[in-house]
């Protein structure tokens, strides 16, 4: 399946899942409302977060395009930061729901994002052997 199909199927689906869960925010107690990044990081910081979060998308969006190592680190964790995106455009705030204490609370694509940066960090060492 080509690379654009891939990104372009699993950031729809983060999406999806940020949306059915703000349908059903009222039944997830744990539910915060996050104006910053991920794990709320630059939570004061709005300008700044929409200065940059499109120009590191576009960036992220290339690599994962044309990069030969790291290819599914990379999908997760633009697809996370695509979905993130999109939902603080359409809503204003990301809705965090996932409660996993000592973690902060934290939604799907967080932890799709998560999951990248760790596929990325492995694969970097998988290589540097």
């Amino acid at each position: 399946m080509p690379r654009l199909v891939l990104l372009l199927l699993t950031s729809l689906l983060l999406l999806l899942g940020a949306f059915a869960s703000r349908l059903g925010q009222a039944f997830l107690p744990s539910a915060t409302l996050n104006s910053g990044v991920a794990f709320g990081i630059l939570l004061s910081q709005p300008l700044l977060i929409f200065l940059f979060l499109p120009t590191a998308l576009l960036v992220l969006v290339f690599l994962t395009l044309k990069s030969k190592d790291g290819f599914w680190g990379l999908l997760f964790l633009t697809s996370g930061g695509l979905a993130n995106f999109f939902e603080r455009i359409i809503f204003g705030t990301v809705l965090d729901y996932i409660f996993l204490p000592p973690l902060p609370t934290f939604n799907l694509a967080d932890g799709a994002i998560a999951l990248g940066v760790v596929l990325l960090c492995l694969s970097f060492l998988r290589d540097a052997k």
